[in-house]
């Protein structure tokens, strides 16, 4: 449910309450958020969120669609995600402290609770089990997956040089710069703050920018650096998450993401460093030869890097085909630990709605 609350231009109020079942273990999961936009000039925006609810290890905007893991288990026996249980009160605000510089702020308390499969049921397959809740990753460690309670706050400052913008009925609207992002992050676990165990610094910082050429053609590109100055005590989740999308079947178009490592693999409470670039346009390759020339379809080559001590070097390239048939995208991909070859493979993302 939704409801918003307007009482100047700029100004409002939203609730949204949110309740799920999980059938599997028998529990009723709960969320209520909270939103007040308080400073339309300054993009002044306050949240709470508080609930229980079943969080994926990897955050929100990197995690496999709940859509797909899904299809993949109900269908094919197969669970690319890893889960536990959070009891959480978040509170974050956002805001333009000047044109161009914002500054993000945000504090929580997680009563984190590790969760084990409670079914093998699929459509096909019954008998056998599927693969443990555990995430596959090089670093993490027993005590990092285990119920404990976490306590952290930090903030993010973001600076984009000469960022244009628009005024209308007293409401700011963010329109566009020539120039990147740069943004800055620092975040720390509090150990003994309301019983938390949590004991970490973590510092990152880089940039994104994007150029479009034409309404057609585009250049984007992002790097990316952190470093756990601190990590004695943190729970997996609060591990530095890469963005990765092992599944072959897309929900839509991840224009950075590497393809290769599963969900978890490249996370780390460690130092690392990565970075993506690619490039958009209606004539690159395969849109020259005469039988598809005349279509509406696009072309995007891409490389990305990634680096930290448990991973030295691992490196993807990748050429996909855009707007096939008006709403599917079809790549092909490789990927190099170091010099070597590891893998090939193709994906294809649709247009989804759900």
């Amino acid at each position: 449910m939704r409801f918003t609350k307007n009482y100047k231009p700029g100004k409002s109020l939203e609730i949204h309450p949110k309740l799920a079942y999980a059938f599997g273990r028998k529990s009723l999961m709960e969320n209520l958020g909270i939103n007040y936009n308080y400073a339309p000039l300054h993009r002044g925006k306050f949240e709470l969120n508080a609930g229980s609810y079943t969080e994926d290890f990897n955050p929100n905007d990197q995690a496999i669609s709940p859509f797909i893991n899904s299809v993949a288990s109900l269908f094919f026996k197969t669970n690319f995600a890893r889960f536990y249980d959070d009891r959480y009160l978040k509170l974050a605000n956002q805001v333009d402290l000047v044109n161009g510089l914002v500054l993000r702020t945000n504090a929580e308390w997680r009563n984190i609770r590790q969760l084990e499969n409670s079914t093998n049921y699929s459509f096909i397959d019954n008998t056998d089990n599927y693969l443990p809740n555990l995430p596959a990753n090089n670093e993490v460690t027993n005590a990092q997956l285990a119920s404990q309670i976490s306590a952290k706050a930090g903030f993010r400052l973001e600076y984009t040089p000469r960022y244009y913008y628009r005024i209308r009925n007293g409401i700011k609207t963010m329109a566009h710069s020539d120039f990147p992002t740069f943004y800055f992050a620092y975040e720390k676990g509090f150990k003994n703050v309301l019983s938390s165990t949590s004991d970490f610094d973590f510092l990152n910082a880089g940039l994104s920018y994007s150029i479009e050429f034409s309404q057609t053609s585009s250049l984007a590109w992002d790097v990316n650096a952190g470093w756990f100055t601190n990590s004695h005590q943190l729970h997996f989740s609060d591990f530095a998450h890469v963005m990765t999308q092992t599944s072959p079947v897309l929900p839509h178009e991840y224009r950075h993401s590497f393809y290769v490592p599963n969900y978890y693999a490249l996370s780390t409470a460690d130092r690392f460093l990565n970075g993506f670039i690619s490039y958009k346009s209606p004539f690159i390759f395969l849109k020259y030869l005469p039988v598809l020339s005349n279509t509406l379809w696009r072309e995007m080559i891409w490389a990305g890097y990634y680096s930290s001590p448990v991973t030295p070097c691992h490196t993807e390239v990748g050429y996909t085909l855009l707007e096939v048939l008006y709403s599917a995208n079809v790549g092909v991909f490789a990927g190099f630990d170091k010099v070597t070859f590891t893998k090939i493979g193709i994906n294809m993302s649709f247009r989804i709605s759900y």
